[in-house]
């Protein structure tokens, strides 16, 4: 009867340690799992650091871009003005031409 006793306390004890050895197993596939996903985690804030940077970088160079074009527009606005400014209109005086503002011939 002893031997039977310990007999099913020994399969018991096997079943237990086979119980335990599995949820060990399964204990370490879930910490690989959230390493993984850690990893994950961790790579896709790198990726989203990266492209605030690259935004701020072509946020900033628009900005010049913008500066840029504005300071041309002016530029070009001026030399329109300057332009008319110098157009030549007839004069009084057959074949002589004389600047607009007619402080001067030309």
């Amino acid at each position: 009867m002893f031997g039977l006793v310990m007999q099913a306390a020994l399969g018991e004890l096997a079943y237990s340690s086979e119980a335990a050895e599995r949820l060990r197993a399964e204990l370490r596939a879930s910490a690989a799992k959230l390493r993984s996903a850690q990893d994950d985690i961790a790579a896709t804030k790198r990726e989203l650091q990266e492209g605030a940077a690259a935004r701020q970088t072509i946020e900033a160079e628009l900005t010049a871009l913008k500066q840029e074009q504005q300071k041309q527009s002016d530029f070009a606005a001026r030399l329109s003005v300057y332009a008319l400014s110098l157009t030549i209109l007839p004069s009084d005086n057959a074949g002589v031409m004389s600047c607009p503002c007619r402080s001067h011939d030309v």
